[in-house]
């Protein structure tokens, strides 16, 4: 599954840690789970792997991440639409790009 834009989404890391109001985003370079760090004031990327999100059911709200240490973080789409949330419009930082 490429080009995965889920938002919002709970996910729950592979020690258990739940991060609420996430975006999980996917590509070819793989998958990243970003969550909004109060404290920071910015968001912040808590799940990464090569590997795409895999839906459980045709149609669900939950899906399974593999992560390159072989364990697993859960993702659920939440049914709201995130709104006031400051994930709800932010987008990923764009590339740097060396000098040169």
């Amino acid at each position: 599954m490429a080009g995965v834009n889920l938002f919002p989404c709970t996910v729950t890391g592979p020690d258990g840690t739940v991060y609420q109001v996430c975006r999980v985003v996917a590509g070819p370079d793989g998958t990243q789970v970003w969550w909004w760090d109060r404290e920071l004031g910015t968001a912040r990327p808590v799940v990464e792997s090569s590997y795409s999100p895999e839906q459980l059911t045709a149609g669900g709200r939950r899906y399974t991440l593999a992560l390159d240490d072989g364990t697993e973080a859960a993702i659920v789409r939440q049914t709201g639409c995130g709104c006031g949330h400051p994930m709800k419009r932010w987008q990923l930082p764009k590339p740097v790009r060396e000098a040169g």
